[in-house]
């Protein structure tokens, strides 16, 4: 574990063993800003796993979620997609460097959140807690962080970002007639 001591002069740059034997670092007041600002980015990754989750409860507090009719195992399929949607939220807010270790940790939350998930619909009135809903969850959560990771022209393809419209810019560059 790294400990930060501040220190009232703004360029210390010294470094000391502490307790455990790894190596911190004194550093300035700006130091600690900066890296605030970083772990408020990291969180903010957070919001759509955390969103996503809560969506989840909520839906699965209900005692009757309406399915479309004549689709065989329709809640299997609902329970791939949603979990798998969460799975792929989730692999992208973890910050471990490591892809198989990225996708190891996010198939196991959100297959944990799924068991957890079903056990809370045990105790719901008119719904039940089905194995194979919590094996779909973990199949639709492996494949969707098992695509994301290791198949670039997916990633690429859900991580499109619109593109801002030019417009204004290119009329004042454009000079406008005089009459």
């Amino acid at each position: 574990m790294f400990s930060v001591t501040l220190r009232r002069s703004g360029d210390a740059q010294s470094w000391r063993k502490d307790r455990v034997g790894f190596a911190s670092q004194t550093v300035g007041v700006g130091y600690i800003c900066c890296h605030m600002k970083k772990d408020l980015q990291a969180w903010r990754g957070w919001v759509w796993p955390l969103g996503f989750a809560i969506a989840i409860v909520i839906e699965s507090s209900q005692s009757h979620v309406p399915l479309p009719a004549g689709i065989w195992q329709m809640d299997k399929i609902v329970h791939f997609l949603a979990f798998g949607l969460l799975a792929t939220v989730t692999v992208r807010a973890l910050r471990i460097e490591s892809p198989r270790w990225r996708a190891i940790v996010a198939v196991l939350l959100v297959s944990l959140f799924g068991a957890s998930d079903e056990i809370h619909q045990y105790f719901t009135p008119g719904r039940s807690c089905d194995i194979f809903d919590w094996l779909a969850d973990t199949l639709g959560a492996g494949l969707a962080v098992s695509l994301y990771l290791f198949w670039p022209a997916w990633r690429r393809l859900l991580e499109i970002r619109p593109r801002a419209h030019k417009a204004s810019a290119s009329s004042a560059s454009t000079p406008s007639p005089t009459a």
